[in-house]
């Protein structure tokens, strides 16, 4: 009998050694892990290489994704940060981050803009991250505005256009030029968001920039029939001292008057209309 007792507690002590299913269906972290994910969970506020970091969380796998669901939770930002591009490469679903993420933006201390912008990568179409953001684009330094807008060309979404047009004559060059490129992309994506953009575009088409400049016609061009109302402007720059800006607002002139021309026959190279 004695013998039967000691082989029984080995055999559960084998069975909690090995990973498991828990009530919910998700895979927990055997014992013989448990110092392994401990130290690499420490080494998330620590300096060690992110790379690394997430390839060592990918060789454990699924289990250990609520651990990082947590430290995301109650991490400090630098560390909630990291948290998140290693749930990237682990193809976390966007549903078990994105409440976190929200629940984050309430907090006081929080670094809001980085942590919407993310928040917009996983959920182009939130509320939360629209407000944000279109706060920062309107109170934040140059740099910020051209960081947020450039992430924004990466997911086009027309909820962003009238923060955006603000910016179409803003001080800093940098800043106008990111502004206009991610305008196109909307445009592109959006068959109602061009029209509300016609006036600010052909104020831009006055912009000292020639970049300004060609970056505006190629908007109206991409919009098309509903930028009808710029070709009196356009017609003028035909006297550009600019080449680059002629051959923008001639080719923004035929997009506008063929009412057929697919919009995607407009995505043109920024190399070409940027010095």
């Amino acid at each position: 009998m004695a013998g039967g007792c000691y082989a029984a507690r080995r055999g559960a002590q084998a069975a909690q050694r090995k990973v498991s299913q828990d009530v919910s269906g998700t895979n927990v972290v055997s014992t013989g892990k448990v110092d392994t994910v401990t130290q690499l969970m420490q080494e998330l506020s620590g300096r060690k290489d992110i790379e690394l970091l997430a390839d060592q969380f990918l060789a454990i796998g699924q289990p250990v994704i609520p651990r990082l669901i947590q430290r995301l939770e109650e991490g400090a930002n630098e560390e909630r940060f990291r948290v998140i591009y290693v749930l990237e490469r682990m193809k976390v679903p966007p549903a078990k981050v994105i409440p976190v993420l929200e629940k984050i933006l309430d907090e006081n201390g929080t670094d809001r803009m980085h942590v919407a912008l993310e928040l917009q990568k996983l959920c182009p179409d939130s509320e939360k991250a629209v407000h944000i953001l279109s706060e920062e684009l309107q109170k934040g330094d140059a740099q910020n505005r051209i960081i947020i807008t450039r992430t924004l060309s990466l997911s086009p979404n027309e909820k962003y256009v009238p923060a955006l047009l603000d910016l179409i004559t803003d001080a800093d060059r940098g800043v106008r030029m990111a502004v206009l490129q991610t305008l196109g992309e909307i445009a592109v994506h959006s068959d109602t968001a061009g029209s509300d953009m016609v006036p600010a575009l052909m104020k831009a088409l006055g912009d000292p920039s020639a970049t300004i400049r060609c970056l505006a016609a190629r908007n109206l061009g991409i919009i098309g029939p509903s930028a009808k109302s710029a070709v009196p402007v356009l017609e003028k720059m035909a006297g550009d001292k600019n080449e680059k800006v002629v051959k923008a607002a001639s080719d923004a002139l035929l997009r506008i008057n063929v009412v057929k021309k697919q919009k995607t026959d407009s995505k043109k190279s920024m190399k070409d209309l940027i010095k």
